[in-house]
């Protein structure tokens, strides 16, 4: 739920404000489940989202809503650093090196 709210916030840093949990059917321990989120009202700072979380044959196990909140200080924060937790990869100029290619490595250290 938070990265589909964070990834919707002006500076996409956000905390959890409030968090409702619905139980709705016995989740086991050895069961693979579907999470589903669909984000709500975005307005300045806030963002609502609520999500699913159900079972493989689609039975409800978990209803949630929660409001993410991005802090008044969010700017001054490391936002390249939190990019990256958040899964952008960071950006490099260089081209990729494929081996598979065929490529001398000897005249690419060369080279630097």
């Amino acid at each position: 739920m938070a990265r589909t709210a964070i990834n919707n916030l002006p500076e996409r840093i956000g905390v959890t404000a409030t968090l409702n949990l619905n139980y709705r059917a016995p989740t086991k321990a050895d069961q693979f489940i579907v999470i589903k989120t669909k984000l709500g009202e975005v307005k300045g700072r806030k963002a609502n989202v609520v999500a699913r979380v159900e079972d493989m044959k689609g039975t409800l196990l978990v209803e949630a809503a929660a409001m993410f909140v991005q802090p008044k200080y969010a700017k001054l924060l490391n936002t390249a650093a939190m990019r990256q937790v958040m899964g952008e990869p960071p950006k490099d100029d260089h081209e990729p090196v494929h081996l598979a290619d065929g490529q001398d490595m000897k005249a690419l250290r060369r080279e630097k």
